[in-house]
């Protein structure tokens, strides 16, 4: 599952910077007022390195919102790659996904009417050792406690 989950944020990474709904550059927070969350942004985040896109995921089972967090490398050769997804599922898809044998299918942030928030972070750097873009990758990467800290509820 967790090689499915990996190619669907792959599959939806390609398929949102070809065509994504809604690109956006946010200084001091990211609020999804239809998922009813937001996200204070850590400072290391600087705002010309990073993206949101929002749109319908590709994993199954579907989220109902998916929002995934872009970091842009500087060299442009290279593939943006990303930082941090949060995902909105009902409750039961989620309790049947977190189920499933193998690496967690993501960290649960919080659960409100029948409704799971779950932030999915990369596993490693996908960026050559060394490169800038490795280490401006690195400085921008979050931990399951930090992402806690930032995410609320609306």
């Amino acid at each position: 599952m967790q090689k499915r989950r990996t190619l669907a944020l792959a599959a939806l990474l390609l398929g949102v910077l070809v065509s994504c709904r809604r690109t956006e550059t946010i200084a001091a927070g990211f609020e999804n007022a239809e998922a009813g969350w937001g996200l204070t942004l850590p400072a290391s985040w600087d705002e010309e390195r990073w993206r949101v896109l929002t749109s319908p995921a590709a994993s199954e089972p579907k989220p109902l919102h998916a929002t995934l967090f872009v970091y842009l490398p500087t060299d442009t050769a290279l593939r943006p790659e990303a930082l941090l997804e949060i995902a909105v599922y009902g409750a039961p898809e989620w309790k049947t996904l977190a189920a499933e044998p193998g690496p967690p299918q993501g960290e649960l942030l919080a659960e409100r009417d029948g409704r799971a928030y779950v932030a999915a972070l990369p596993q490693s750097n996908p960026y050559p050792p060394g490169s800038d873009a490795a280490k401006g990758f690195e400085t921008m990467t979050l931990t399951p406690a930090a992402v806690k800290r930032a995410f609320h509820l609306r």
